[in-house]
Protein backbone atom coordinates (compact mmCIF):
# COMPACT_ATOMS: atom_id res chain seq x y z
CA UNK A 1 0.00 0.00 0.00
CA UNK A 2 1.14 3.75 -0.89
CA UNK A 3 1.39 5.59 2.29
CA UNK A 4 1.41 9.73 1.83
CA UNK A 5 2.63 11.82 4.68
CA UNK A 6 2.54 15.20 5.53
CA UNK A 7 4.18 17.80 7.78
CA UNK A 8 2.29 20.77 9.09
CA UNK A 9 2.60 22.81 12.16
CA UNK A 10 5.45 20.49 13.61
CA UNK A 11 2.62 17.59 13.17
CA UNK A 12 3.44 14.51 11.31
CA UNK A 13 0.14 12.97 9.49
CA UNK A 14 0.39 9.56 8.02
CA UNK A 15 -1.95 8.53 5.63
CA UNK A 16 -2.57 4.51 5.10
CA UNK A 17 -5.11 3.37 2.36
CA UNK A 18 -7.59 1.16 4.27
CA UNK A 19 -8.01 -2.79 2.74
CA UNK A 20 -9.54 -5.53 2.72
CA UNK A 21 -8.81 -7.19 6.21
CA UNK A 22 -5.86 -9.80 6.36
CA UNK A 23 -4.79 -11.95 8.89
CA UNK A 24 -1.99 -11.18 11.22
CA UNK A 25 0.84 -13.54 12.09
CA UNK A 26 -0.73 -14.44 15.59
CA UNK A 27 -4.03 -14.89 13.84
CA UNK A 28 -5.25 -12.91 16.77
CA UNK A 29 -5.85 -9.37 14.38
CA UNK A 30 -7.06 -8.78 11.10
CA UNK A 31 -4.62 -5.62 9.56
CA UNK A 32 -6.65 -2.87 7.14
CA UNK A 33 -3.66 -1.12 6.57
CA UNK A 34 -0.04 -1.00 6.88
CA UNK A 35 3.38 0.58 5.43
CA UNK A 36 4.58 -3.50 5.55
CA UNK A 37 7.78 -2.49 7.20
CA UNK A 38 9.56 1.11 7.46
CA UNK A 39 8.57 3.58 5.02
CA UNK A 40 11.04 6.15 3.70
CA UNK A 41 9.49 9.67 3.39
CA UNK A 42 10.48 12.89 1.60
CA UNK A 43 9.80 14.43 5.21
CA UNK A 44 12.97 15.70 6.44
CA UNK A 45 14.33 16.27 9.84
CA UNK A 46 17.76 17.74 10.43
CA UNK A 47 18.63 17.15 7.50
CA UNK A 48 17.51 13.16 6.99
CA UNK A 49 14.32 11.49 5.73
CA UNK A 50 11.63 10.72 8.10
CA UNK A 51 11.31 6.96 7.90
CA UNK A 52 7.71 5.16 9.53
CA UNK A 53 6.56 2.12 10.50
CA UNK A 54 2.73 1.86 11.31
CA UNK A 55 -0.15 -0.75 11.16
CA UNK A 56 -3.92 -0.06 11.65
CA UNK A 57 -5.94 -3.18 12.62
CA UNK A 58 -8.95 -4.67 14.16
CA UNK A 59 -9.49 -7.82 16.39
CA UNK A 60 -10.45 -11.60 14.45
CA UNK A 61 -13.90 -12.09 15.53
CA UNK A 62 -13.85 -15.70 13.96
CA UNK A 63 -9.96 -17.03 15.26
CA UNK A 64 -11.52 -19.69 16.40
CA UNK A 65 -13.22 -20.58 12.70
CA UNK A 66 -9.82 -19.81 10.80
CA UNK A 67 -7.58 -21.51 12.99
CA UNK A 68 -6.35 -24.39 10.59
CA UNK A 69 -6.28 -21.50 8.12
CA UNK A 70 -2.75 -20.45 10.30
CA UNK A 71 0.60 -20.67 9.85
CA UNK A 72 2.45 -22.85 12.32
CA UNK A 73 3.54 -19.57 14.70
CA UNK A 74 -0.56 -18.37 14.76
CA UNK A 75 -1.19 -22.05 15.82
CA UNK A 76 0.67 -22.12 18.43
CA UNK A 77 -0.14 -18.72 19.81
CA UNK A 78 -3.62 -19.97 19.48
CA UNK A 79 -2.91 -23.33 21.19
CA UNK A 80 -4.19 -25.04 18.39
CA UNK A 81 -0.14 -26.75 17.43
CA UNK A 82 1.55 -29.62 18.32
CA UNK A 83 4.78 -30.95 17.18
CA UNK A 84 5.00 -34.34 15.65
Amino acid sequence: MAIKARLKDNVLKIYLPIGEPKVSGSGKTLVIASTRGPAVTKIQHEGQNVIVNANAYIKNTKTAKAKSKHSRRAQEALGDWTPD
